[in-house]
């Protein structure tokens, strides 16, 4: 006989669910009630996927799990069972062979395989493909029960699921509106397969699943979406959503009516270090003058190439910490001064430097001239120098001036112009 996995009615099961990536970006036509179904059978079976075949639940532990008053209604969870074991399920829909050599594999099954029915007690089986899935969680989404109780649209819980295990990146990146569609459950049949929609048109899918989706999950959930849109030409293309912690307990409610706010040099600063519109605000109303300190370091750092990734994150992590950030600042103001200044010194003796170099090399070139100078050059010098300077006396059995100024004028003379007289000669 298979192991059973029998937790009593009156057992307390844990209230977070650690859900493998590719089977929370699943493609299928599910129900809110199916999905949060799955994720407490899910919870039930986790810590023996890998040693047993068959787990077992009581009905009303399982009903209370997922929200549901209707315990005694047998009828509906035979139908909600009935129709997760005929659901086809695509795993990694979001798979990308070029960023994550781990994820090779594409993959499809129903999300339970088997489902008995018997004394209070629901008992059902995963396929091997399955149980290989969601055993080894290396990359998951945590999914808290207590949450999903309060959903009640399926695309709203879909979702979340798709949403929630972003928390830490604060985005989900763009993705294309036809495989949000996919994802999401919207206009395809069972086996996950495309068929007319009355949200074929974007604007349907928007105001009717997206719009509704997000305004359910800020509502009830421990996450707070924000959708972006990318366009291609006039058409939406992909949608993001900006990922943050809730409003309870972390922030406040934003009003809609944040003109002011919004012309703030702080929360211009704030967006373009990529900070939601609504987080941006919730901190210029919180704090101001920290919002602003927040937005003025980042923003430097970004500038200066110190943050290459996750801004967002980093001003989040200013904003809420301990530390004055008036402090620092003024210490990143007074270093970036002094650094200023330090290489103010360093440029000026860079110029003394070269300066040197290069009198140093015309020295060197002039005693060469000087050098290179012929007898009748030097003769034909030492006649100019006497025509340019009065009172000069040359005695020619020295070969030198008889007067010690007119010596010492005579060898700058001579330095002044052995080049031209050497470059001269060369020419000619």
């Amino acid at each position: 006989m298979a192991q059973r996995n029998i937790v009593p009615a009156t057992a307390t099961l844990p209230q977070e669910v650690r859900k493998h990536i590719s089977a929370v970006h699943i493609s299928g036509d599910l129900t809110a009630v199916e999905r949060k179904l799955i994720n407490v059978l899910l919870l039930n079976a986790f810590d023996d996927l890998t040693s047993k075949t068959e787990f077992s639940l009581p009905v009303a532990v399982m009903c209370d799990m997922i929200g549901w008053e209707e315990s005694n209604n047998v009828t509906s969870l035979k139908e909600s069972l009935r129709r997760i074991t005929k659901t086809s399920v695509e795993f990694d829909v979001l798979y990308d062979k070029s960023r994550d050599k781990k994820r090779q594999k594409w993959q499809i099954s129903a999300p339970v395989s088997a489902a008995t029915i018997e004394d209070g007690i629901c008992t059902y089986e995963y396929s091997k493909v399955m149980r290989e899935a969601l055993a080894n969680p290396e990359v998951y989404a945590v999914i808290n029960l207590n949450v999903q109780k309060e959903f009640t649209g399926a695309y709203s819980l879909a979702l979340y699921e798709n949403c929630v295990r972003f928390r830490g990146t604060q985005s989900t990146g763009f993705i294309s509106v036809d495989l949000w569609k996919k994802l999401l459950g919207v206009g395809v049949d069972s086996d996950g397969k495309p068929v007319a929609s009355a949200y074929d048109q974007f604007k349907h899918f928007n105001n009717q699943v997206i719009q509704k989706a997000v305004k359910e999950i800020n509502a009830v959930s421990d996450i707070y979406i924000t959708p972006e849109y990318q366009r291609a030409g006039r058409k939406v293309a992909a949608i993001k959503f900006v990922v943050e912690p809730a409003a309870q307990g972390s922030l406040t409610l934003v009003e809609p009516d944040q003109d002011e706010v919004r012309a703030t040099e702080t929360y211009k600063l704030l967006r373009e270090v990529g900070v939601s519109d609504r987080l941006a605000i919730d901190w210029i109303n919180t704090d101001p003058k920290r919002a602003f300190q927040t937005a003025k370091i980042t923003s430097e750092k970004m500038k200066k190439k110190q943050i290459r990734a996750n801004a967002v994150g980093y001003a989040s992590t200013l904003f809420k910490g301990d530390s004055d950030l008036s402090v620092t600042l003024e210490a990143d103001q007074q270093a970036e001064a002094a650094k200023a200044e330090a290489q103010k010194v360093a440029d000026a003796a860079e110029v003394e430097r070269k300066k040197a170099e290069a009198l140093e090399e015309q020295t060197r070139r002039t005693d060469e001239a000087v050098a290179a100078l012929t007898p009748d050059e030097l003769a034909a010098l030492v006649a100019e120098y006497i025509a340019v300077t009065p009172n000069a006396t040359y005695d020619q059995r020295n070969g030198q001036f008889v007067n010690i100024g007119h010596r010492v004028g005579f060898r700058t003379f001579t330095r002044e112009h052995a080049a031209t007289v050497v470059a001269g000669r060369v020419a000619a």
